[in-house]
């Protein structure tokens, strides 16, 4: 199992893939939102909606540029953000996604198995081994 290079990268990872989750969950409330509002025709629920949609292009946003540089330590890729090469035999999908699935063992399992090089890699750093 590999380890990150410094505490900044293991927070940088946490950070992005907490922010994965969040985007999914405020666009999953957004749509129940916007169809509660469109059944009760209820303006300021729409509002609400419109205002979380809006929440959630900004959290994409900056989900997007810390996941840019959150990468792999072996194959020096971002597993958290959304790219179109070939996946590895051993990526497996959470709900249809591979960003989703790594985001969720970083989370809640503090390891993640890299989509594109199929290595497991532990969200801690790397420690120092005693010479002698």
């Amino acid at each position: 199992m590999y380890h990150l290079r410094s505490s900044y990268v293991v927070r940088l990872f946490k950070l992005a893939a907490w922010l994965l989750l969040l985007k999914w969950l405020l666009i999953s409330s957004a749509i129940g939102l916007l169809l509660a509002s469109w059944i009760t025709i209820d303006k300021q629920l729409a509002g609400l909606a419109l205002g979380m949609i809006a929440a959630t292009i900004l959290l994409g946003a900056i989900q997007w540029a810390l996941s840019s540089h959150a990468r792999c330590p072996l194959c020096v890729s971002p597993p958290l953000a959304h790219r179109r090469c070939s996946k590895h035999h051993k990526a497996g999908l959470l709900l249809g996604s591979y960003r989703f699935r790594v985001a969720c063992t970083v989370a809640f399992r503090n390891y993640f198995r890299c989509p594109y090089c199929g290595e497991s890699t532990a969200i801690k750093t790397r420690v120092d081994r005693p010479t002698g």
